[in-house]
């Protein structure tokens, strides 16, 4: 009795550790088939009930769409020298950062990693991340993986106490193959000095393919503080902490302690 009831235990056990990367797989395999998709047919849309494909309003329309890109470019460069000119005080955004950070999902007992490095140059950076959930048992491994790329992020940054970056890329799922556009924002406060470093930053992973069943793959929200440990002319070295949350395909949702460092080389 006693050794079936261990038994009973430990299949239950297995069946939990493995239900969250199986459901997230199962309900990516169900969202749809394919990469990204122009999400719908133009001869389908009502072009005539449209303002500004009406032939004055359309040239108006171009030329304030003009305008505001120009204003916006000229803002961006305005801000970008601000920056450069402040770097010696606030080295961070003239850097390179690498990020190994783990996590520990304690309900479904699985292994959350997500590995980045950045480049940033004033207003500009790049971000690469590869985020992996792993949950184990005797038999092995069960893994939900992606690879996300921030083509770029627009930073924002009044002073060196605060920050906000903006950005759009890629999120590349490893499972099914499927590719979606990726938004990404995020908000950080500083120390002066920047020994004390705090972000919270979301991600959405969308899925524009008109026959999708939930628009949204993926969606994050994490917070992280770091304490920086080392500190000379080239290298600033953090130890941090926080939480990471998502949620995938609109079902699925996973809360994760998490940890790590961040090497930030200027």
């Amino acid at each position: 009795m006693k050794n079936l009831l261990t038994f009973i235990i430990a299949a239950l056990v297995a069946m939990s550790t493995y239900a969250q990367v199986d459901d997230i797989k199962d309900n990516a395999e169900k969202n749809r088939k394919g990469g990204i998709s122009s999400g719908g047919n133009p001869s389908d849309s009502n072009i005539d009930g449209d303002a500004c494909f009406e032939p004055c309003a359309d040239i108006f329309c171009g030329a304030c769409f003009d305008l505001g890109i120009q204003v916006f470019g000229a803002l961006l460069a305005d801000h970008h020298d601000y920056i450069m000119k402040n770097i010696d005080v606030n080295p961070l955004p003239m850097s390179f950062e690498i990020r190994p950070n783990f996590g520990y999902n304690v309900t479904h007992q699985s292994l959350q990693v997500t590995p980045s490095i950045r480049g940033n140059l004033g207003v500009y950076s790049t971000d690469i991340r590869y985020m992996m959930i792993a949950e184990y048992d005797s038999y092995g491994a069960n893994i939900y993986d992606a690879w996300e790329w921030q083509l770029a992020i627009i930073n924002l940054i009044p002073s060196e106490y605060v920050a906000f970056h903006f950005g759009s890329g890629l999120y590349y799922e490893t499972h099914t193959g499927n590719l979606y556009n990726e938004h990404y924002a995020a908000f950080d406060v500083n120390s002066t000095d920047q020994a004390l470093v705090t972000r919270v930053e979301s991600r959405f992973a969308l899925d524009y393919a008109p026959e999708a069943v939930n628009m949204l793959a993926m969606t994050e929200v994490n917070w992280m503080t770091g304490y920086r440990i080392l500190k000379n002319d080239v290298v600033y070295l953090y130890l941090f902490g926080g939480i990471n949350y998502q949620q995938f395909y609109g079902s699925v949702s996973t809360i994760a302690i998490q940890t790590g460092m961040l090497f930030n080389i200027h």
